[in-house]
């Protein structure tokens, strides 16, 4: 599958109040264009990662949540489709809470139960005990 642009714009919006002036259009724009390249990327045959590497404050956080709003989007088993995103430091989890609350709220532009829910909410987000949860199964190996 490749997905061409104008999809993948009814999906996210990379600036949604460009009015209130939060971000450069240029840098959405950027930023937009390395989530649609980065999705079309992964989803080829043999494409299993992607570096994302910018300067600070340039939007790497962003673009990750944008390009596994996408796979969840288009999963065929939304239900069963989990993102693992592994943040070391404690500082850093909660910035990730926080940044994918924010981009989910604002810039997924879908309510249909995959990313957002009706009630504008996440539908995966976890808590850290739920995370360990998860994880206790493979605490072991």
């Amino acid at each position: 599958m490749y997905l061409e642009e104008k999809t993948a714009a009814q999906i996210i919006d990379m600036n949604p109040f460009p009015e209130k002036g939060f971000i450069d259009e240029d840098v959405a724009k950027r930023q937009f264009n390395v989530v649609l390249k980065g999705f079309n990327h992964l989803n080829q045959p043999g494409n299993n990662f992607l570096y994302i590497a910018d300067e600070v404050g340039l939007g790497k956080t962003y673009i990750a949540i944008g390009i596994a709003s996408l796979f969840r989007y288009f999963s065929s088993n939304p239900g069963n489709y989990i993102d693992t995103i592994i943040v070391p430091k404690q500082n850093l989890q909660h910035k990730w809470l926080k940044e994918i609350k924010n981009f989910i709220t604002s810039n997924y532009c879908q309510r249909d139960n995959r990313v957002r829910s009706i009630i504008d909410k996440p539908v995966a987000l976890l808590n850290h005990e739920s995370i360990l949860e998860r994880l206790a199964p493979f605490k072991n190996e």
